[in-house]
């Protein structure tokens, strides 16, 4: 279940930054939004990352 939240979310970002940087016309209200959308995104795409290191470390943890 979490995994799937991962990829939606992850999606409806990329998709986001692609409207984002091909420069749709936003209205002025929407811009700071999008903004802070990106900005969630980044953190949600470092989060992604997270769980990996997280199991590489444990894993030489218990070897050592």
């Amino acid at each position: 279940m979490q995994l799937r939240w991962k990829v939606v979310i992850t999606i409806v970002f990329c998709v986001s930054q692609v409207l984002y940087l091909t420069d749709v016309d936003w209205s002025p209200a929407w811009k700071p939004g999008v903004s802070l959308f990106l900005l969630a995104g980044f953190l949600v795409l470092l989060w992604w990352r997270l769980p990996t290191v997280r199991r590489e470390g444990t894993r030489v943890d218990s070897a050592g």
